[in-house]
């Protein structure tokens, strides 16, 4: 692990187990380590109870919430209010990724992962040498 990522840790907000496993292997290529939440309310805990040590956060296009599709800007609005450093990054297709960033990248960084998203994606999403 370099200095650069020592420490670093990402929140990933993904409802797929495999997808948010995967994503955990891409990251952990790059020394980052990770911390995953399937709902949105999970989500919130770990940022509250994590949010010194994040570096960035990692959301699904549509993360759910209480059993009920959810809404990713206003997660990712939640997010900005608490701490506008993070770096939000949004994997989704190539119509949507428009209409996200549009919006999250108000208040901080964002970065939009185009579906689907390789190893060089990961590694520009979060600014990885």
């Amino acid at each position: 692990m370099s200095a650069a990522t020592e420490n670093c840790l990402v929140l990933v907000v993904e409802d797929d187990n495999d997808v948010r496993e995967m994503i955990g292997m891409l990251l952990g290529t790059f020394g980052y380590a990770m911390l995953g939440a399937s709902t949105q309310e999970a989500a919130r805990d770990l940022f509250a109870a994590r949010v010194g040590s994040l570096r960035a956060i990692m959301l699904d296009g549509n993360v759910p919430q209480r059993g009920k599709e959810g809404s990713t800007v206003e997660l990712a609005r939640w997010f900005r209010e608490r701490f506008s450093g993070l770096i939000v990054a949004i994997p989704a297709s190539e119509d949507r990724l428009r209409e996200l960033l549009e919006v999250i990248t108000i208040g901080g960084p964002a970065v939009g992962l185009k579906k689907p998203f390789n190893l060089d994606g990961i590694r520009a999403a979060f600014q990885l040498s």
